[in-house]
């Protein structure tokens, strides 16, 4: 062999050393977690995979207790979600659709993180793109699901909890803010908020369908004994009062006031039920269904 033979080989085998030690540094670094991220055209906005073979109809699940989502911690108010996860997680207990495990004492940054919602939000994980066919044309408002697997760490302790409850799956939920974009309803121009699974708030004919609505909702993910994500989506509770049209033309937004935030659990109904139950039991109770295959158990 030739020395600018050799001088090749070996750089080629330096070459494969490096890319070879470079991957084993970010699959074994505990930091490192794998996300998904994909765009949702229609409600109710869900993302789901098969789950193995297990029949979650029999299968011994287990629930989390709910916790408050990692966009809208905000430690100064977290004495007013803290009282409502108290009721939430109160009420999700006494159904036993599935059984509570103890919590995962570990920072909020370990656990799945969880966003479904308008792309262009503030703080949004999602990754940039643009879905524009065209050169130059600016990126159209996307309703996406995002969601990040958790760390090696928070699967551990998991693992543990679920081996000693011998539960084989896992629901991981959250309740939180986000934004979600107004539809077309029909050719006759109507349009309509989607907030979750058969529910749909009746927008004015003059709305922006470009600009987002804040609403208060559930997110949640089925996971397997190990942590691994298969089933992700979301549920709304309550939206705030959309713009009107020249408050739109000026930019400005209706936000959730903290007043209302603090009556979905006495006071914000579902008038469009029988019943007029509360919207928060009915969202987590359609989101448990959804995320389980439990056609039988969603409220329409």
């Amino acid at each position: 062999m030739s020395t600018r033979q050799e001088k090749f080989s070996s750089y080629r085998i330096f070459s494969i050393l490096i890319v070879i030690s470079i991957f084993l540094l970010i699959t074994g670094c505990a930091g490192f977690r794998t996300s998904t991220q994909v765009t949702v055209e229609k409600p109710p906005y869900y993302y789901k995979r098969t789950f193995s073979s297990i029949n979650l109809k029999s299968a011994r699940v287990g629930h989390l207790p709910v916790v408050l989502d990692r966009m809208t911690y905000n430690e100064k108010d977290y004495d007013l979600w803290k009282t409502l996860l108290g009721e939430i997680n109160g009420f999700l207990r006494d159904q036993g659709w599935t059984i509570e495990l103890e919590p995962i004492e570990l920072p909020m940054e370990e656990a799945p993180d969880l966003f479904v919602g308008y792309s262009g939000m503030f703080g949004a994980p999602v990754a940039p793109s643009s879905f524009s066919d065209q050169e130059g044309e600016e990126e159209q408002p996307q309703m996406v699901i995002y969601y990040k697997n958790p760390s090696e760490k928070w699967k551990k302790k998991l693992l543990e909890i679920t081996r000693r409850e011998k539960v084989e799956a896992v629901l991981f939920l959250s309740v939180g803010l986000s934004e979600y974009l107004i539809r077309q309803k029909n050719w006759l121009g109507k349009k309509e908020l989607a907030l979750g699974t058969g529910y749909s708030v009746p927008m004015k004919w003059l709305s922006s369908l470009d600009d987002p609505i804040d609403v208060l909702h559930f997110t949640g993910c089925l996971m397997d004994r190990n942590g691994k994500i298969y089933r992700v989506g979301a549920e709304g509770i309550v939206a705030a009062r959309p713009a009107s049209f020249f408050e739109s033309i000026i930019g400005f937004r209706n936000s959730l006031s903290y007043d209302t935030i603090r009556k979905i659990t006495t006071e914000i109904k579902r008038t469009d039920l029988k019943g007029a139950p509360l919207s928060y039991r009915v969202a987590l109770q359609n989101l448990v269904a959804s995320l389980l295959g439990r056609k039988d158990m969603i409220i329409k």
